[in-house]
């Protein structure tokens, strides 16, 4: 899966989220701070979630899933991850479709992993999108914890 060079930050510039002099104010701070560019922004009253949320979404080309769809899915599909799946890759199984693993993500990281892991040889994946504040909650249902 080849992922788009276009930066976040100029996403939401061309989203109108945010302006050039804002997205530097959130690349100095993301010095300071070691924070991702969105929470950067967002912590500085920039932007807010749900728009870092579409822009990362349209970046890495996958599509939005609500929570709540997620959290069912993934309940429904523990069995389709080979143990320490979501510890290895980030990314939490919710079906499979035409021969094609799909998963739930958070951010880039996770398609990285998954592209080098050696738990899906062969496998075809599709991933989708799960917004930061909601996949800590596909995560507990998946574990069982919900």
């Amino acid at each position: 899966m080849e992922l788009p060079q276009e930066t976040l930050g100029l996403l939401l510039i061309r989203a109108g989220h945010v302006t050039r002099s804002q997205l530097y104010e959130g690349l100095r701070r993301q010095q300071k701070t070691g924070e991702r560019i969105g929470e950067a922004l967002v912590a500085l009253g920039l932007t807010d979630g749900h728009a870092v949320t579409e822009a990362l979404a349209e970046q890495l080309g996958a599509p939005l899933i609500p929570t709540a769809t997620a959290i069912t899915l993934a309940t429904a599909h523990r069995a389709l991850a080979p143990p320490n799946f979501l510890n290895e890759t980030g990314a939490i199984p919710l079906g499979e479709m035409d021969g094609c693993l799909l998963l739930a993500v958070a951010d880039r990281k996770a398609i990285g992993l998954l592209e080098a892991s050696n738990l899906l040889p062969d496998k075809k994946f599709g991933v989708y999108l799960v917004a930061d504040d909601g996949f800590d909650r596909v995560r507990a249902a998946f574990e069982g914890d919900s």
